[in-house]
């Protein structure tokens, strides 16, 4: 049995698991079935490989379940881990939650599946398995609808979740979700946030497996609902990284929007950094889509970034620039919500440019526009900066 496990732990604990369920059953003929489902595994064995005696130890398990249980199991091997919850495999397999559920259940019964505070987990080698009963059991339609569900499962929920959390984006048109999908609905900006953090790591390679899938509006698209959470948790990186992928995937599209919306975000990313060129490259490049496409917004949600930008830079002249710019325009537009922070930049700017009592002042008006607005982030910013304002005036109890 040690031989035939390959003297891998997991692959001997999966073995004990299933004999300690069947006493009955004579250690001689676990060894005979491990042997037998090894040498019968032809086009998943290699001679002399470890894995190999692995995929005897997973195959024994596997043939035990119902076929709905195998079904479920082998779909978890298109699901690129590292945890996935019930909600999410519903939507994999295109069932109800709750039979997801009960075939979670027995996938972790049967020690193929491990379980841990509502979310399941496979360990490598298994989803490695997994992946291969897939390739070998499911059709390539079935492979790709099954894509599809938990692509727009995920896409979906956290579409939901940003805009929860960052209720300013620009707009977005998430593809509607096929039949069998099940998204999750966050009700509060706090439970937004959890899904967002517990699912980050999923979401990560997702984006990867989007993009290799040709799935295009997910590679870019989900990349953006992570926009607030890279810039919250500093994952530059990963920020970086994603949004290289995301704007090939909606270059692959010939999607304008898309492409100018990606280099906006990825110009923040940049800003952070300290790189200003390559951040007002991603700007500019977004400024001249969105004035191809007339789409005044994106126009003056670039403003507003090439101001943050140059202040980042501590060019404070250019930086007011251009927010006036930005301010003028979000005021011909009726955007109350772009005018409160184009005021909040344009007071921030005067501050650090040494006129402190105008730039308190136009602090003071963002500060009431986020307020009525009920823009809580904005009101804190502003009164962020409105303290430093009063510090340099002098009125430290008001700072």
């Amino acid at each position: 049995i040690t031989d035939s496990c390959g003297g891998l732990p997991l692959a001997l604990c999966i073995t004990a698991a299933r004999a300690a369920m069947r006493p009955d059953l004579a250690l001689t003929q676990i060894a005979a079935d491990l042997a037998a489902a090894r040498n019968g595994l032809d086009s998943l064995t290699v001679v002399g490989d470890v894995a190999a005696d692995v995929r005897a130890a997973f195959s024994w398990s596997y043939e035990t379940l119902a076929p709905a249980s195998r079904r479920m199991f082998r779909l978890l091997g298109l699901h690129p881990g590292p945890e996935i919850s019930a909600e999410a495999a519903a939507s994999l397999a295109g069932v109800p939650r709750d039979e997801a559920a009960l075939l979670l259940a027995d996938l972790t019964e049967s020690s193929l599946v491990s379980a841990s505070g509502g979310r399941f987990g496979l360990h490598d080698l298994v989803r490695g398995y997994a992946a291969e009963l897939a390739d070998a059991h499911e059709s390539e339609a079935g492979r790709h609808a099954a894509i599809r569900r938990m692509l727009d499962h995920y896409l979906t929920t956290a579409a939901a979740a940003a805009g929860l959390i960052d209720n300013t984006r620009l707009p977005t048109e998430t593809p509607a979700a096929v039949s069998g999908v099940r998204p999750e609905e966050p009700a509060t900006s706090a439970a937004a946030l959890g899904w967002l953090t517990r699912e980050y790591a999923v979401l990560l390679r997702l984006i990867e497996l989007a993009a290799a899938a040709r799935f295009d509006v997910h590679a870019w698209q989900l990349p953006r609902t992570l926009r607030t959470v890279f810039d919250w948790r500093a994952q530059w990186n990963d920020w970086d990284h994603t949004h290289r992928i995301a704007v090939e995937a909606a270059v692959r599209l010939g999607d304008r929007r898309a492409q100018a919306l990606i280099h906006l975000a990825w110009a923040k990313c940049d800003t952070i950094q300290g790189r200003w060129l390559e951040a007002e490259q991603h700007l500019h490049r977004a400024h001249d889509l969105f004035r191809e496409l007339a789409d005044l917004p994106g126009q003056a949600r670039v403003l507003v970034n090439l101001g943050i930008a140059m202040s980042f830079a501590d060019r404070y002249d250019q930086a007011t620039a251009w927010a006036q710019r930005a301010h003028a325009l979000y005021t011909d537009l009726g955007d109350l919500d772009g005018q409160a922070g184009s005021l909040a930049n344009l007071g921030l700017y005067q501050v650090r440019l040494g006129d402190f009592a105008a730039g308190r002042d136009l602090l003071v008006r963002a500060r009431e526009k986020f307020a009525a607005l009920g823009h809580r982030a904005g009101q804190a910013v502003a009164d962020s900066n409105i303290g430093l304002a009063c510090q340099a005036l002098g009125d430290y109890q008001q700072a």
